[in-house]
């Protein structure tokens, strides 16, 4: 009968056995791990879906992934005279030093499922002083994009064993330093395939296994040319200083979310 978009993905990777983790980041995102049986997070954040003969998948999305480059590129960088494109934000925000010289941004344009699940979200940037500039402000919304996931992350360790593999997949592979950056905040290493549609990678498995072409050995079929990036200490040093004064700003600012909304409603009537 098929599956979902994200479980085929973790099919597609070959991330489905015991302790690999899949991540997905195209104009949204997601953290998924294939478990053995059905895990229900009793708060309600983490979603079950089933993937194929005692397969389920557990994870978390988020509304903001890619989107917020595209959301830099026309809101934020761009002028008149000057247009970005991606290249020239990753160019950019490889200019400074991880932790963005202390700016925190949460991106919740979009307001967010996981980890926060409040349509009410709001993005915003914090810390900035006269000496930030615009790479300072292109870093740290991809820092703080990687800080959203790995919060998903964590809720999902909460539920089952420590990740021991990590794989990504999705547009956001296409950026050399949004690889780096996960692996530095993640502190592991960051396996990426050469062929980004794991999706639909997953898909073909699924229905060569129901035509009897693949034995049920077929989840070990996933993409295997991939490339791996590992985690610099000195960064992940900074990482660790900076993600727990995310997670505490973020919890400050979420009080109002809903005071900012109702007063955004009334000036656009």
């Amino acid at each position: 009968m098929g599956a979902a978009d994200g479980p085929l993905s973790n099919l597609g990777l070959g991330a489905i056995k015991d302790g690999d983790i899949a991540i997905t980041v195209g104009t949204s995102g997601a953290i998924r791990k294939v478990v053995n049986k059905p895990i229900i997070d009793p708060n309600g954040k983490l979603f079950c879906y089933y993937l194929s003969q005692n397969k389920w998948v557990i994870g978390g999305a988020t509304n903001n992934g890619g989107n917020i480059f595209q959301w830099l590129k026309n809101n934020v960088l761009s002028t008149p005279n000057n247009q970005f494109n991606s290249k020239q934000i990753n160019r950019i925000a490889n200019t400074v030093s991880p932790g963005s010289n202390g700016v925190l941004f949460y991106p919740y344009l979009s307001g967010e499922r996981a980890p926060t699940w409040n349509t009410n979200a709001k993005g915003s940037f914090i810390g900035l002083n006269r000496t930030h500039t615009n790479a300072h402000m292109a870093r740290s919304a991809m820092e703080g994009t990687i800080y959203n996931l790995y919060s998903i992350l964590l809720m999902v360790e909460s539920l089952s064993e420590s990740a021991k593999k990590i794989m990504a997949a999705g547009g956001f592979a296409k950026s050399e330093l949004w690889k780096h950056i996960m692996s530095d905040v993640f502190e592991t290493p960051i396996i990426v395939p050469d062929n980004f549609e794991s999706s639909c990678l997953g898909a073909v498995l699924i229905g060569m296994n129901a035509v009897n072409i693949v034995s049920n050995n077929f989840y070990d079929s996933g993409n295997n040319k991939v490339s791996t990036y590992e985690p610099n200490r000195e960064n992940f040093e900074v990482y660790r200083r900076l993600y727990p004064l995310w997670v505490q700003v973020g919890n400050v600012l979420e009080v109002e979310y809903d005071k900012i909304t109702q007063i955004q409603n009334e000036i656009n009537g």
